[in-house]
């Protein structure tokens, strides 16, 4: 009698759970689950790992596990055109007996960029889906002896497909992304829904039929100065005759941290708490840096309102592998940080008539204009939407006054380039203000003005894709050719 209540009650919070889909509170990590229109957002290969224990009524417990693998596709214009996406899931329900969901999906997502800020992505995802009791979780009266009393190795009498199914998934999802003049995310607005295909999930001797599920997801920044955003964001989901909805405060915290030795570098810490259904509250912390994210949050339900469910404990790793894409294989790859930089000078010999790259190999011909191109130090920087040189700045142009004053017969261009963010004219005329502000402390210094010139080529020759905030501190930038 306990086995067919425990079966009862397995099945009753596997439907309540799997109705409300694999919900993590991290929902935003759990692309191919909530929204596939997400895959293409990041230039960079992230593997992302989540795991969610919820506890249950009598004494049982539920956990889910996931793992999330999203890779950038890029355009020949180096513009982050699409992206692909694999997850492996798998959910349990039950502690003696357990009912158990596996799944594979798949996805892909392409970008349509409406301007220079704002994205909108359409995704679809195939998912192949796997629910059956444990190996001797049910019991039946066919398989009571009456001289040896019962035997769980006799048949249950029951069709295989009571204790197995098999499916297909079919969804499909629409996402519109928005950033704001520093690159960095004001908000978002997505829908989903899976099922297309109403698969046949039939259970014992019943027929039925899966009903298509709908969802939304969104978030939109309210609040933001000296690197604080606030936020409500949140998530909805119709699925199985169920509404599901998690809603949230989010708090970010930008950072950065420039000194290369230090454990922690540029990122941002999140804060959010909030509410889920089923009368749950929760709080979450996550902080993000160059190559990973970490995710910690728990919830729990609201005083004398426990439900099927209790408390929850999630916990999500990202792995981060940002593409440092080169627009020109003879531009030396710069740093990630947030800010404008210029790269390390490198030491070329004027007096002879072969061409020296930065290895000190000769390649043998003699030099001509754009055959040296350097890069100052990587904490040579401008502010964000400044032009003044600072007083390190100022140091290394001295380097480079010396340099130009030791051999007369040379020539320096300084080409400023910015990111995509701002209007063309815009862009155009802050890279080249950069540039001049540049040639003018030069002149300053006795480099005759002629062998001096300030170009611009605003946001046309980026180094890496303008799609995160590091790839557009590496495009804004400042490039030096010396030539004679």
């Amino acid at each position: 009698m306990r086995e067919i209540y425990l079966i009862s009650f397995i099945v009753l919070a596997s439907l309540k759970l799997h109705g409300q889909g694999l919900i993590f509170s991290q929902y935003e990590q759990s692309i191919l689950e909530t929204n596939p229109a997400r895959i293409a957002l990041y230039p960079e290969l992230r593997v992302t790992a989540q795991y969610r224990e919820t506890s249950l009524t009598e004494g049982e417990k539920a956990n889910q596990s996931l793992l999330t693998a999203t890779y950038p596709l890029f355009s020949s214009d180096d513009r982050l055109r699409s992206g692909i996406g694999l997850s492996l899931t798998r959910q349990q329900t039950g502690t003696d007996m357990k009912y158990i969901t596996n799944a594979v999906q798949g996805g892909y997502a392409y970008n349509v960029y409406l301007n220079r800020s704002s994205i909108l992505s359409f995704g679809i995802n195939v998912g192949w889906f796997q629910q059956y009791f444990s190996s001797g979780a049910i019991y039946t009266g066919a398989q009571w002896d009456r001289f040896d009393g019962f035997d769980s190795s006799l048949p249950t009498g029951e069709p295989d497909s009571f204790e197995k199914r098999n499916f297909l998934n079919l969804g499909a999802g629409l996402n519109y992304y928005k950033t704001d003049d520093e690159g960095k995310e004001v908000g978002y607005l997505g829908v989903a829904t899976n099922y297309l295909n109403n698969p046949d999930i039939s259970w014992g001797q019943e027929a039925y039929k899966r009903e298509r599920s709908y969802s939304a997801q969104a978030y939109w920044r309210l609040f933001s100065n000296n690197g604080i955003s606030i936020g409500p964001g949140g998530y909805y989901l119709y699925d199985n005759a169920v509404h599901f909805t998690q809603a949230r405060l989010q708090v970010k915290k930008y950072f950065e941290n420039t000194n290369p030795f230090d454990l922690i570098k540029d990122g941002y810490l999140e804060f959010y708490g909030g509410y889920r259904t089923q009368g749950r509250i929760g709080a979450g912390i996550l902080i993000q840096q160059p190559s990973f994210r970490l995710g910690i949050s728990y919830d729990t339900p609201s005083t004398g309102n426990t439900r099927v469910a209790g408390s929850a404990f999630e916990v999500s790793f990202a792995f981060r592998n940002v593409f440092q894409r080169n627009a020109k294989d003879h531009v030396d790859k710069l740093e990630s940080t947030n800010d404008y930089h210029i790269g390390e000078v490198k030491n070329i010999d004027f007096g002879r008539d072969k061409k020296s790259d930065s290895s000190g190999n000769d390649s043998g011909y003699r030099p001509e204009k754009g055959d040296y191109n350097i890069a100052l130090r990587q904490d040579f920087k401008f502010g964000f939407n400044e032009s003044e040189l600072n007083t390190d700045a100022k140091k290394y142009l001295d380097e480079l006054v010396s340099l130009l004053k030791a051999h007369p017969n040379t020539y320096l261009e300084v080409i400023g380039h910015t990111d995509d963010i701002g209007s063309e004219d815009a862009n155009e005329k802050i890279a080249l203000q950069r540039a001049s502000v540049v040639i003018d402390y030069l002149i300053s210094k006795g480099i005759a003005q002629e062998r001096l010139k300030a170009t611009s080529k605003g946001d046309k020759d980026p180094l890496v894709p303008n799609t995160s905030d590091e790839n557009r501190a590496k495009n804004r930038r400042v490039e030096f050719v010396i030539y004679e």
